[in-house]
C-alpha cells in the first residue's frame, strides 16, 4: 500500500482558513439581524466566535473578536436578554476600556435591567469618548432627564432590586 501526504498530515485548517470562516459568518449572522431574525444572528454571530483562535491572537482575529462580541451584545439587547449584553460588553471593555460602542451598549443593557445610575455613568462614558456621536448624546440626555424629572425613581427601582434579591435566595 502506498503512503500519500494526506495520509501523514492532520487534516488541520490554519488560522486564516478558521478567520475568514469567522468572517463569513458574522457576514450571514449581519444579514440576518438586517432583516430582524436576532436570535438566528446571534447564533450565527456566537457560532463565529466559536471558530476563532483562542485570545491572545493576530490583530485581525482580536479585531474581529470585538465586532463579534459588540454584535452580539446588540442582538441580546434586541432579545431583552440585558445581562448577556452586558457580559458581551464587558469582555470587549476587558480588551479595550475605551471602546466608546461597548460602553453605550453596556449603558443600554443596564437601562434594560434598571440600573439606572451604572447606565448613566456608561452613557456619559460613551459620550466623553465621542462627543461628535448624536445617538450617545440623545441616549445619555434622556436618561439624564428622566432621572432629574424622577429622581426617586431610582432609589425605587435600586430598593425593589435588593428586595428581589433577597427573595430569590
Amino acid at each position: 500500500a502506498t503512503v500519500t501526504m494526506a495520509d501523514t498530515v492532520p487534516n488541520v485548517m490554519p488560522n486564516a482558513a478558521l478567520e475568514l470562516s469567522a468572517t463569513e459568518l458574522k457576514e450571514v449572522g449581519t444579514e440576518l439581524y438586517k432583516v430582524g431574525e436576532y436570535a438566528q444572528a446571534g447564533g450565527k454571530y456566537a457560532e463565529a466566535l466559536s471558530r476563532l483562535p483562542p485570545a491572545p491572537a493576530g490583530a485581525e482575529a482580536e479585531e474581529l473578536r470585538q465586532k463579534l462580541r459588540l454584535n452580539l451584545a446588540q442582538v441580546y439587547l434586541k432579545l431583552s436578554s440585558f445581562d448577556a449584553a452586558e457580559a458581551h460588553c464587558d469582555a470587549v471593555l476587558a480588551a479595550d476600556r475605551t471602546c466608546a460602542k461597548a460602553l453605550f451598549r453596556r449603558g443600554q443593557a443596564r437601562l434594560g435591567r434598571d440600573a439606572l445610575h451604572e447606565a448613566l455613568a456608561d452613557l456619559l462614558g460613551a459620550c466623553k469618548l465621542e462627543p461628535q456621536n448624536r445617538d450617545f448624546r440623545a441616549e445619555h440626555n434622556q436618561l439624564r432627564t428622566l432621572t432629574a424629572e424622577q429622581p426617586a425613581l431610582a432609589n425605587r427601582l435600586q430598593d425593589l432590586a435588593v428586595v428581589e434579591e433577597k427573595a430569590l435566595r
